[in-house]
């Protein structure tokens, strides 16, 4: 259990400025915020325009708002996000961004602790004092604090940046924002709607609705930028039996009641303080907050001036890699008349690129629908990803529908048929599920899944409230990395889990107006929560000129579920098609990184485009039932993956599941007729009319797998039919091809078809093989735009040898070793690793100590943020840093493998199970405990 002083829930200014005056007092605080930079009050909502009397006395002020002042212009929420990252650092207080609260706990009535909960599951932190630094209250409407009711009606403001002209007189003009354009200085208008709000009463249910209604009239064709959310002081205070204490915008003449519950250990910063509207309006001024913050901070230390300093610590952190996620049955909502089990027919989980689909299938179903999203948008990686163009991807059905609708809501002149508006395509996903009867919930994630048996029968979704448990009949998984199914108990595969290979991550800046700013710079385990908040700091510093920053990691691989079917690269390269097939797919093998699967040591994916289809099996968690997964998250083979991940492809596959999921009566989604899916499917342009009644077109026929062995020699591409066959039978019928080869180079080709199959029976022509070739030119990690082989010839029979498991190749391959330049490639140095742990013999020891004692190849795990940062460059396909690390794991990996004891190995991986990158500190953790 994490213990501290005092937690700072909410990242917010008077927040922030609050924490420094506590850690200058000799506290140990904490910092959160449920989003993924600090400064939320002030960029949530697009608060950039400064009053004119501003002091900048505070030295926080200065920081954060001299440059706006100095140049007359409005501030910069990258400038914002990056100040406070820095005085959070520089001050060395911890935050964890992207948390929610989700319980306080207490002893004899006395505040003990909170539960908090992100990426990585929920963690308790022990503590006897919170501030409350959102906005709203959060924690007042968590700890069930009475409140005033919302006034009856009160303003709402939501900003956008830029748009078309608008005749309607709700809207005004802040000022221009500046940011950075490829001819120079580029100035939008930034624009406020306004509006009269009201709430039924004051759950996340009733605020959620007011921002969907809100979003539905607060919209500008054309658009460059829009808040991540609206603006409105609701009128709700603490101690409604007291009349609101009149200090007519003074300060320090707030009386501590006002402004603190359950006996001064809850401290608010934010509007539901008891104060008459000037001072409430005063506390929320970009520099009157980091007074307020001061202010609220001395205050909870003078109410502690009687009370020895407190000596704990934050040195008690778990490790940021660990595994915090506890079963679901650990995380209830806390009873609550604020927050009461709500039912729908369909809960979709996660709003992205699949998400935001099958909401608006099972809404025009006629179902009750509620879709959470993490984000403040939806559409994920096309939208907030800003990768804003389809690489390739099938794209009909529901995905022309979207390009279509996405066009009629801009002005904007787009490049190409390929790209759209990445604001316009949000609202289009949010118009079109509103005006379906769906419901949205923003900032929302998920906390567990419910179960009953092998069902699952809803989630319990954590806001910046607190956890509310959704009842479902059908559960669409859409997180992109099978986050429901998993909490449910499904098998999944994690990222890495059987090799240190992933496709390449980034994160974008953002200049208003840009649709498309495609990154691969980095390894980011999005389900870790150190992982990702360490990228969204890293990222801040790598695009500080920016505008703005990205929301949403772009991952192009996540943790998938083991699904009643997994497809196979063999599924893809021959087209299998299924009897169940649900999507037809269209890309090419875009790896953005390297490949594992032994068909591809054999014969690498080429840059030609493929078409695959996509079975219901797959969208469904092997054992599980009430639940569809959707996305990145979906049952099939790494290699498989990118020909499978387009965005248009996604989409249809998103509404697909939608479907499917209105039309389970029951949430058993395997008592469906398949042939009623089809018909919708191929109604709605998803899929073509001959798909309808088709067979499995596998087993191949016999004759092409007979031609595809007589012609491999020659033509290796066809030996991916032989790949079809099962394992016993395929190893029979190449072991006899071998034996009835008619030349030598049939004979090392089917030798090395085996040797990758971890057959021995060509290992006397391997080893002629791998003894003959010279070292050639390798393979170094490269991430966006790899296509092809990821090793060389020489390479994929070096580890065919390795996996003959033969100790009489280890001095061979040693003395290999001893030829390998000095700055090779990452692929022969792979080779080698794998080839000796393979083998399994101790006599390749000290070839591997050799190579990690070359200059340059040791000490490069990241294990702070400050080192991430170090090493961050402004190339947003960078590959130096990965390249080091991928080298330096698999020879320690194969080291520790062949000499557990060996201190050269032992030290280097202790060292990577506290990296920030959870792949790499995931694997070191598998190795040292030998899972």
């Amino acid at each position: 259990m994490t213990s501290i002083d005092i937690l700072l829930i909410g990242g917010t200014v008077s927040a922030i400025s609050a924490a420094l005056e506590l850690k200058r007092l000799g506290y140990s605080v904490l910092v959160t915020s449920h989003r993924s930079f600090p400064g939320e009050d002030l960029c949530d909502s697009l608060r950039l325009a400064l009053p004119k009397d501003l002091n900048l006395q505070d030295p926080l002020a200065k920081r954060l708002y001299e440059d706006a002042v100095t140049s007359s212009s409005l501030l910069r929420p990258m400038h914002i996000k990056r100040e406070l990252d820095r005085v959070l650092a520089e001050a060395d207080i911890p935050v964890l961004l992207n948390t929610a609260p989700a319980e306080l706990h207490f002893e004899k009535g006395v505040l003990t602790g909170v539960s908090l909960h992100n990426r990585s599951g929920t963690r308790r932190v022990a503590c006897s004092h919170i501030i409350d630094g959102t906005l709203r209250g959060d924690i007042a409407r968590l700890a069930g604090i009475p409140l005033t009711p919302p006034d009856p009606s009160f303003p709402v403001i939501r900003r956008v940046i830029g748009g078309s002209d608008s005749a309607e007189t709700s809207w005004t003009s802040e000022g221009e924002v500046e940011f950075p354009g490829p001819d120079g200085t580029v100035r939008a208008p930034l624009w406020e709607h306004h509006s009269t709000g009201s709430l039924v009463d004051a759950s996340w249910a009733a605020w959620m609705t007011l921002e969907q209604q809100t979003r539905m009239a607060a919209y500008r064709r054309g658009q460059d930028m829009s808040a991540d959310g609206i603006f409105a002081i609701t009128g709700e205070r603490l101690h409604p039996d007291d009349a609101p204490f009149e200090a007519s915008g003074d300060l320090t003449r707030i009386p501590d009641h006002a402004v603190s519950a359950l006996n001064s250990h809850l401290w608010f910063t934010g509007t539901v303080a008891n104060v008459d509207p000037l001072t409430r309006d005063s506390l929320l001024r970009h520099d009157h907050c980091i007074t307020w913050g001061k202010i609220v901070a001395s205050r909870l230390h003078a109410s502690l001036s009687d009370i020895p300093l407190p000596t704990s610590s934050i040195s008690d952190l778990p490790p940021p890699t660990s595994d915090l996620r506890p079963p679901t049955s650990d995380l209830r909502p806390p009873t609550s008349d604020l927050r009461p089990p709500i039912s729908v027919d369909i809960l979709v989980v996660g709003g992205g690129t699949g998400g935001a689909p099958a909401a608006i299938a099972a809404a025009r179903s006629g179902k009750s629908t509620l879709v959470a999203e993490f984000l403040s948008g939806l559409g994920g990686v096309g939208t907030l990803g800003l990768i804003g163009k389809y690489w390739y991807g099938n794209q009909v059905g529901f995905t022309a529908e979207v390009d279509a609708g996405a066009n009629s809501l801009t002005t904007r002149a787009l490049a190409n048929t390929e790209s759209w508006d990445v604001e316009a395509k949000m609202q289009w996903y949010h118009q079109e599920i509103t005006r379906a009867g769906g419901r949205i919930w923003y900032k929302t994630m998920i906390a567990g899944a419910l179960t009953e048996g092998n069902r699952v029968v809803g989630a319990v979704l954590c806001t910046p409230q607190g956890p509310i448990e959704v009842r479902a009949t059908c559960v669409v998984d859409a997180t992109g990395s099978a986050t429901v199914a998993a909490d449910a108990g499904a098998e999944t595969v994690s990222i890495g889990s059987q090799n240190l290979a992933v496709q390449g991550t980034g994160l974008p800046g953002r200049t208003p107006g840009a649709g498309y700013n495609n990154t691969d710079y980095d390894f980011i385990d999005e389900s870790n929560a150190a992982d990702a908040d360490s990228a969204f700091i890293s990222a801040r510093e790598k695009f500080k000129k920016e505008f703005d920053a990205g929301q949403l990691i772009d991952s192009r691989e996540r943790r998938r579920v083991v699904g009643d079917y997994e497809i196979t690269p063999m599924d893809i390269r021959l087209c299998r098609v299924f009897p169940d097939s649900v999507v037809k797919a269209r890309s090419n093998f875009d790896t953005h990184g390297y490949t594992v699967h032994p068909l591809f040591m054999i014969v690498p994916p080429d840059h030609d485009v493929q078409t695959a289809f996509i079975p219901l099996r797959a969208l469904l968690p092997k054992g599980l039932d009430g639940v569809l997964v959707t996305g990145l998250g979906i049952s099939a083979h790494r290699d498989a993956m990118p020909v499978i991940r387009m965005q248009a492809d996604v989409q249809n596959q998103g509404y697909a599941a939608g479907i499917i999921a209105a039309m389970t009566p029951n949430g058993r989604v395997r008592d469906l007729d398949i042939p009623d899916i089809q018909e919708h499917l191929v109604q709605k342009g998803i899929l073509d009319p001959e798909i309808k009644g088709a067979t499995d077109s596998f087993p191949l026929p016999e004759t092409e797998i007979d031609h595809a062995l007589a012609n491999a020699p020659s033509d290796p591409n066809r030996i991916d039919r032989v790949f079809t066959l099962p394992d016993v039978e395929r190893n029979q019928r190449l072991i006899q091809a071998y034996s009835e080869s008619a030349t030598p180079e049939a004979r090392r080709f089917f030798a090395f078809v085996l040797g990758i199959l971890g057959l021995d029976q060509g290992l006397s022509d391997l080893v002629k093989d791998v003894d003959e070739t010279d070292w050639d030119k390798g393979w170094d990690y490269t991430g966006m735009g790899q296509f092809g082989a990821s090793m060389s010839p020489l390479d994929a029979r070096i580890i065919a040898l390795g996996r003959c498991r033969n100790p009489k190749a280890t001095a061979l391959l040693a003395e290999k070793v001893t030829k390998l330049p000095p700055d090779t490639a990452f692929s022969h140095y792979r080779a080698i690793a794998e080839a000796f742990q393979t083998i399994g013999d101790p006599a390749a020891v000290p070839a591997l100590e050799n190579l990690l004692r070359r200059p340059g190849l040791s000490g490069h795990a990241i294990t702070s943020t400050r080192e991430r940062l170090a090493k961050t460059t402004e190339n947003s396909t960078e590959t130096k840093v990965r390249n080091a690390s991928l080298i330096e794991l698999h020879l320690a990996t194969a080291l520790h493998r062949l000499d557990p004891q060996n201190s050269l190995a032992t030290d280097i991986l202790t060292a990577y199970t506290h990296d920030l990158r959870g792949l790499f500190a995931a694997h070191a953790r598998r190795i040292l405990t030998n899972e």
